[in-house]
C-alpha cells in the first residue's frame, strides 16, 4: 500500500454495511441500484452512484420544448421485444402511452416507400405498383424466415456463425429490398452504420423482427425522467455523486478502492464495484492501475471484443431536412444518401418539433432552429462480442467487479438488455452476500 494514498473512512451509517459502487447512471446503473435497494438485504447494503457528468445519465439530454418533455434519444418500446423493460415500468407504476409509428424510406431522389405500420396490414406503398408488389412479397418472405428461425429452429447452428449479410445472400433476399429498406431500418434501430448493420448477428436481427411483428409501440407518459425519479427513490441522496467520475479501481486487502477524478489521493472503499458504463470507459478505468498493479488487465483486454459507434441526436425545427414530397411523410422518416454509410432518421414529434438521429453531413441545421444536440456512443453486437459475453459471464463478480449494460447480454444492444443485465448482476451480488 502506498502510504500517500489512504482509504476514506466509511460514514457511520455505512458501518457494517456492504458498500456497493455503481459507476454510471444510465438505465443499467439505475436499475441495478433500484433492485438492490428493493431487495430483502437492502438494510445491509450501502449503494452509491457515481456519474462523471453533471446530471443523471439516463435522461441527461432530455428537453422541455413548447410545454412538452422531449426524450433524447427517443425512448420507445415494443411490447414483443421488451418484456423485462415493460415489467420494470409496471413495477414502478409508470404510465405508458401507446403510439402508432409509420415510416417513410427515401434516398436522394425522394421518398421511395411509405409503410403505415401494423406489420404491413395498414398499407405499404412504393414509387410504383411493381416495387410495391415486390417489396410486400419480400417483406412477407423475410417475416416467415424470422419466425421460422426464431421459433422453430432457435438452436440452428447455421445462424450461430452467420452475419446478416451472409444470411441475406444465403436466402436470396433481393438486393433492392436489402439496400433500400431492410438495412436502413436496422441501421436506424441500432443507430449504427450500414456496413456495421451487415455484420450484426443474423439470429439476433431475426429474433427482433419476429418479436416485433405484432408488437405495439409505447412511450413513457411524461418522458423517461419519470422512470429516473422512480428508480432513484431507494437511493439515499447523499450517496448520489454527480460530477464525480472514477479514475481508477484497485483491490487492496480484499476490498475495492475507487479513486475519483480530480481528487487528491483519497480512495473510497467498497466490497463491490459495478461498471454500468460503455466498454471504452470501463477499459480506461481498469487500465489506469498504478505502477506494479495490473490485477485487472485481463478484464480490460476482454473488453477489446466489444465495439461501439458514435451517435448524434439533434432536436430542431428545420423542416427542410425532411424528404419530398411532404405528402408522403410519416412519423419516422428514414433517409439514405449516397455520400453516407448510415441512415438519418427524423422523428416528427409535432409540426414544429423534429428530432433527427445521425443527420446527414450534407445538411446544416440553422442555429436559430436548433433546440438541442447530443452525442454519445452506442454498443454494437457482433458474432465476436456474442462469444465474448459467455467468457464475461464466467468472470462476473471476480474480485468484486461486475459489468452491466445492454452490451453484456445477448440480443441487439437495446434497453431490454440493460434490465436483463441488471437483474443478473443483482442476483450475483445478493448470492455472494447471502453466503457471508
Amino acid at each position: 500500500m502506498n502510504e500517500s494514498t489512504t482509504p476514506r473512512p466509511s460514514r457511520s451509517r455505512d458501518h457494517k454495511q456492504t458498500r456497493i459502487a455503481v459507476i454510471g447512471t444510465g438505465l443499467a446503473g439505475l436499475t441495478t441500484a433500484h433492485l438492490l435497494s428493493r431487495s430483502p438485504r437492502s438494510s445491509h447494503l450501502s449503494i452509491h452512484l457515481f456519474e462523471a457528468g453533471p446530471k443523471i445519465g439516463f435522461d441527461a439530454h432530455s428537453l422541455e420544448v413548447d410545454g412538452r418533455v422531449v426524450d433524447v434519444p427517443m425512448r420507445a418500446v415494443t411490447s414483443g421485444y421488451y418484456p423485462r423493460l415493460m415489467g420494470l415500468y409496471r413495477s414502478l407504476g409508470v404510465r405508458l402511452r401507446r403510439v402508432r409509428f409509420t415510416y417513410s424510406f427515401s434516398d436522394a431522389s425522394g421518398v421511395r416507400l411509405v409503410y403505415d405500420g401494423g406489420s404491413g396490414r395498414s398499407g405499404v406503398r412504393a414509387s410504383s405498383i411493381w416495387e410495391t408488389l415486390i417489396t410486400s412479397l419480400t417483406f412477407i418472405y423475410f417475416a416467415i424466415l424470422a419466425i421460422l428461425y426464431t421459433h422453430l429452429l432457435p438452436r440452428s447452428k447455421i445462424l450461430s456463425t452467420t452475419t446478416l449479410d451472409t444470411f441475406l445472400h444465403m436466402h436470396h433476399i433481393p438486393t433492392s429490398f436489402s439496400q433500400n429498406y431492410l438495412i436502413p431500418l436496422f441501421s436506424a434501430v441500432c443507430t449504427c452504420s450500414h456496413s456495421t448493420t451487415l455484420r450484426l448477428p443474423a439470429a439476433e436481427v431475426l429474433r427482433y423482427a419476429a418479436a416485433s411483428l405484432w408488437g405495439r409501440h409505447y412511450v413513457v407518459e411524461g418522458g423517461v425522467r419519470v422512470v429516473r425519479e422512480r428508480l432513484m427513490e431507494g437511493v439515499e441522496e447523499e450517496n448520489v455523486h454527480l460530477g464525480r467520475g472514477v479514475e481508477r479501481v484497485r483491490r487492496v486487502e480484499g476490498r475495492m478502492r475507487l479513486k475519483l477524478e480530480g481528487g487528491e489521493n483519497e480512495e473510497e472503499e467498497f466490497e463491490h464495484v459495478v461498471f454500468a458504463v460503455g466498454t471504452a470507459q470501463a477499459q480506461q478505468i481498469l487500465s489506469s492501475a498504478k505502477e506494479g498493479e495490473h490485477e485487472h488487465e485481463d478484464l480490460a483486454r476482454l473488453l477489446d471484443a466489444f465495439e461501439s459507434e458514435k451517435v448524434e441526436v439533434v432536436t430542431h425545427r428545420d423542416t427542410t431536412i425532411l424528404p419530398t414530397p411532404h405528402t408522403h411523410l410519416r412519423t419516422l422518416n428514414l433517409s439514405t444518401h449516397p455520400c453516407t454509410n448510415q441512415t438519418s432518421t427524423t422523428h416528427i414529434i409535432s409540426p414544429t418539433i423534429l428530432q433527427t438521429t445521425n443527420p446527414s453531413p450534407t445538411h446544416t441545421i440553422p442555429s436559430p432552429l436548433l433546440l438541442g444536440r447530443a452525442q454519445f456512443y452506442r454498443g454494437i453486437q457482433t458474432l465476436v462480442s456474442l462469444e465474448t459475453i459467455k467468457e464475461l459471464e464466467r468472470v462476473q463478480g471476480r474480485d468484486g467487479v461486475w459489468f452491466v449494460g445492454s452490451w453484456t447480454r445477448g440480443g441487439l444492444v437495446l434497453l431490454e438488455g440493460c434490465v436483463e443485465g441488471a437483474e443478473g448482476v443483482v442476483r450475483g451480488i445478493l448470492g455472494r452476500e447471502g453466503g457471508r
